[in-house]
């Protein structure tokens, strides 16, 4: 593996000098962990769950299924909505329903 070789490399070379300019970076790597992987990341990964592609979920009995669609090719058309609140408030603190007013509503569909 890489964490091996890279390890071997700098025992050999532990009496040279530490100056010298890495060319490639991955021969810094001397140990891999998982801990940094987050949990849903490990989870995609593990189940082979990839962005971008089509899926039929399932829930039976509680169990949740998703089987991947490779009859559909074309990428979804992403719908945004977005909304935004204007109110009155106290500065610098977050707005209260009991007492604040709301001033304006807007939002934002694209088609």
């Amino acid at each position: 593996s890489v964490v091996q070789a890279n390890k071997k490399c700098m025992e050999a070379t532990a009496e040279q000098s530490s100056k010298a300019l890495v060319q490639d970076y991955s021969e810094c790597i001397t140990d891999i962990r998982e801990y940094d992987v987050p949990y849903y990341v490990r989870g995609s990964i593990d189940l082979g769950i990839h962005v971008g592609l089509w899926y039929t979920v399932a829930v039976e009995n509680g169990a949740t299924t998703l089987t991947q669609r490779p009859d559909l090719l074309e990428r979804a058309e992403p719908r945004i909505c977005a909304f935004d609140i204007e109110t009155t408030k106290v500065p610098l603190k977050f707005p209260d329903a009991r007492s604040d007013q709301i001033m304006m509503i807007s939002y934002m569909l694209n088609k």
